[in-house]
């Protein structure tokens, strides 16, 4: 399988949001992708990540988790919302293997 590189690029939540970790994330990749790799270069990156800690919750009052993965144009590809960090990054690597190239 080809090895896939994510940039993660940094979001623009209000203060009241606190950011998720890097280290979460990329514990997360480990864990769901293993064809996966995050990267600081955003050139040589397949994809790239926005990752945000909802500034919504559910009903229940459990913070969602937003993902969103954009292609080398920049568009978006693919767009997530759970309740989980690691249910959001399984269903961006689902979609990442699918359509890797």
């Amino acid at each position: 399988t080809n090895h896939i590189k994510i940039f993660l690029t940094v979001s623009q939540t209000p203060a009241s949001i606190p950011a998720i970790p890097t280290a979460d994330i990329a514990r997360a990749v480990d864990k769901s992708c293993p064809n996966v790799t995050l990267t600081r270069n955003a050139e040589e990156a397949d994809y790239s990540l926005e990752a945000v800690g909802g500034d919504r919750t559910n009903p229940h009052g459990q913070r969602l988790y937003k993902f969103t993965v954009f292609d080398k144009t920049g568009n978006v590809a693919f767009d997530t919302e759970t309740r989980r960090l690691n249910n959001a990054m399984k269903d961006v690597c689902a979609f990442i293997d699918k359509h890797a190239r």
